[in-house]
């Protein structure tokens, strides 16, 4: 088994893109699992893509180590670059106390914008990242968009999983045990009573959107818990 540190760029802007991965096949296809380069993928179409590969390593721990020297905070902060986050962690994602700029290292810390400036970035956003201009519109996790794509989990990799799950979400343990059935309602469409995934997979909203009261996402839709 070789891991591969390995470098994405786009031709279009020449901007890179530098992971590791585990090589079971030099022809996977794999073309990363970062945020950005996977939005740019979408963008511009990964033909105008190139992957080449860096170094190889016999062990992840190696790769691991030559990628924090590459992607540092330097490399981050770059311009040219699409890597959210410093190397040498596996692909692991920072939020919140473990994001570099949390707290009082964000230049941000203790300010909150004025209602002048919310209105200017409102009118700035709007009619951007509609339809066709989302980076993410008709994306899909799927094909060579998906980090696992062509690859598979060996019988061991399969068993972990398994005994990970064993007495996971079950009974009263699953969120979703006795659950109750809601009534949705919107201005249009109507009433329904169902459970959330029903009205997730018609009407392709969140649910718990509406639950929450968030209006300005889900404008026209009211709900209330009913017992059948």
């Amino acid at each position: 088994m070789k891991y591969i540190i390995y470098e994405i760029k786009n031709n279009v802007n020449n901007k890179i893109y530098v992971g590791v991965h585990q090589l079971k096949n030099i022809s996977d296809n794999y073309m990363g699992s970062g945020k950005l380069i996977k939005q740019a993928i979408v963008k511009y179409g990964i033909e105008h893509f190139t992957k080449s590969i860096l170094y190889e390593y016999e062990n992840k721990k190696d790769a691991y180590e030559k990628e924090k020297i590459i992607v540092d905070e330097h490399f981050v902060t770059r311009k040219d670059t699409y890597n959210l986050m410093e190397g040498g962690h596996g692909g692991k994602t920072c939020s919140g106390e473990t994001h570099p700029a949390w707290g009082k290292i964000s230049s941000f810390y203790g300010k909150y914008h004025s209602d002048e400036s919310r209105n200017k970035i409102s009118m700035n956003r709007k009619g951007k990242c509609v339809g066709n201009e989302n980076p993410m519109y008709d994306s899909q996790r799927f094909g060579i968009l998906n980090p696992f794509y062509n690859q598979i989990h060996s019988d061991e990799s399969r068993n972990n999983i398994s005994m990970n799950r064993k007495g996971k979400c079950v009974g009263r343990e699953n969120r979703m045990y006795d659950s109750k059935p809601y009534l949705f309602s919107h201005t249009k469409y109507g009433k329904i009573i169902c459970h959330q995934s029903y009205i997730r997979n018609l009407f392709g909203i969140n649910p718990t959107l509406i639950i929450n009261g968030y209006q300005r996402q889900t404008k026209g839709w009211a709900v209330q818990q009913v017992a059948i």
